[in-house]
């Protein structure tokens, strides 16, 4: 079920279970984990005091476990807060997170 939930958000799932050597499982599992993941958590108190190398750190680790779980739609949003802290502009940062806790919140809908 969750596959197929995950499918109809948009993951490239068949492609990410090769990271889990086709253990779907393992894939869930992972999936999962993404809704604890540190980086994503960390990243809203960081853009609130402006830490834009952090915040760029943090948006760079939460897109390489999203890649691995095929999530290209976070991964884009992810992009949107990279370019953001890279170009060091607090108003962009913060509108660009918002949209990726809306993209996040599509996503863990799906988990459920």
């Amino acid at each position: 079920m969750i596959i197929e939930n995950l499918k109809n958000y948009g993951a490239d799932v068949e492609a990410a279970v090769e990271n889990f050597d086709y253990d779907e499982e393992s894939y869930i599992s992972a999936a999962r984990a993404l809704l604890k993941n540190k980086n994503y958590i960390e990243l809203f108190d960081l853009i609130k005091i402006k830490a834009y190398d952090s915040i760029f750190t943090k948006a760079h680790n939460f897109k390489g476990a999203c890649a691995k779980l095929g999530l290209n739609e976070l991964c884009a949003a992810c992009d949107g807060v990279l370019s953001a802290a890279k170009e060091k502009d607090g108003g962009l940062c913060a509108e660009r997170a918002e949209t990726l806790r809306a993209e996040f919140e599509r996503y863990t809908a799906a988990l459920k």
